[in-house]
């Protein structure tokens, strides 16, 4: 992995988010899913085994960057009972992907979001407020 032009173009803007969240940055991108029925169909992440919450481990971060009301994001816990939110403008969600998740875009124009992997510590833990289980 490496750094493209398109980070020193919004190093101030991206470097004050990582900042805030804390934790050592592994990835840093920019995700799209397209408009009108866009759909990241629903699975997990978990063929990254360095995903998780121990320190060191990899937790990931979405930040909307565009995005619209018609945009729903679903995550399943282990009881397999669903949760449904909008993810606003400027918002940052953390997301345990090793959990089923999917996203569908009915708004009319991309969804866009900044997506922040870091190393998992106790700092980062604090701040989206998640034991080291």
């Amino acid at each position: 992995l490496q750094d493209t032009p398109l980070r020193d173009l919004f190093a101030g803007e991206v470097e004050s988010i990582v900042d805030a969240i804390g934790g050592v940055p592994h990835r840093i991108r920019l995700m799209r899913l397209t408009p009108r029925g866009g759909e990241l169909e629903r699975h997990t992440d978990q063929v990254d085994k360095d995903t998780g919450v121990r320190d060191g481990q990899l937790m990931r971060f979405h930040v909307p960057v565009q995005t619209s009301d018609a945009v729903e994001f679903t995550s399943w816990d282990c009881d397999a009972k669903q949760r449904r939110v909008n993810m606003p403008f400027g918002s940052c969600f953390y997301i345990d992907t090793r959990k089923p998740h999917r996203a569908i875009n009915d708004g009319t124009s991309d969804l866009i979001h900044l997506v922040i992997v870091v190393e998992a510590s106790v700092r980062v833990r604090e701040v989206v407020n998640v034991a080291a289980v």
